[in-house]
């Protein structure tokens, strides 16, 4: 037991070493909410009002996100989608050449996606390394926009590294998507979850069967929806394991 406490403690000094290392980190904000609550509408906003005060920023977003392009939230049409780089990974932002253009401020979308590779295996500890080197370029503000869970019901490790790194975190919530009946209303009450499901079966996938990061546009037959708690966790006889 004293071997562990011991251990403990020096993985808590190990972390404040680190943050007290990195004074100059941008002020990072997170917009995040499961599906349609409106992360991507905020982000989309903050173009506007950026462009009217004539503000200089880059906007990018991952590669690994192939179902539509630029920056483009609901009810927006692919015309009026923000135009946006597509990178592989939050490395390949060269911070020193913004900062020589004027450029200080950095937006992201569907940041959660940049905690992976291009393999879609997890890129760990991406979010402090490059909030770090951006600081240390005059990057001074970053916004993003993304899902901080995972339909499996799992936390993002880049959302999480964010909260503990003194990401200032706005949680958005969505309207209950699930149907009360096969032609009725949905459920409308506040959601937290994303759910996917398949269309062609009307069933929900088990979360526990659900990989975090999703392969995009793999399968025209799964859906996403965003569910409250009530219809987050549903009878056996409605779900069934992804993959089946």
């Amino acid at each position: 037991m004293m071997g562990a406490s011991n251990q403990l403690v020096k993985s808590r000094a190990t972390i404040a070493s680190i943050v007290s290392k990195s004074a100059n980190l941008p002020n990072v904000i997170v917009f995040a909410g499961p599906m349609a609550s409106g992360k991507t509408k905020a982000l989309y906003s903050l173009i506007g009002e950026f462009q009217a005060t004539h503000h200089p920023f880059a906007t990018f977003k991952p590669s690994l996100d192939i179902r539509q392009k630029g920056i483009r939230p609901r009810g927006v049409s692919e015309a009026d989608a923000y135009k946006c780089k597509d990178i592989a990974s939050l490395a390949d932002i060269n911070a020193k050449a913004l900062v020589h253009r004027g450029i200080r401020t950095i937006l992201l979308e569907e940041f959660h996606m940049f905690g992976y590779d291009q393999d879609r295996k997890p890129n760990i500890n991406i979010f402090l390394s490059t909030m770090k080197s951006w600081g240390a370029s005059g990057i001074k503000a970053v916004y993003a926009a993304g899902l901080d869970l995972a339909a499996s019901g799992n936390q993002f490790s880049i959302f999480t590294d964010a909260h503990r790194f003194g990401a200032h975190i706005e949680l958005f919530a969505a309207k209950c998507e699930y149907p009360l009946s096969d032609k009725g209303p949905t459920c409308r009450k506040e959601a937290h979850n994303s759910q996917i499901y398949s269309l062609s079966k009307n069933k929900v996938y088990r979360m526990d069967s659900l990989p975090d990061l999703l392969p995009e546009g793999g399968d025209s037959d799964q859906s996403y929806r965003a569910v409250c708690t009530e219809h987050l966790i549903l009878p056996e006889v409605l779900t069934v394991d992804f993959g089946v």
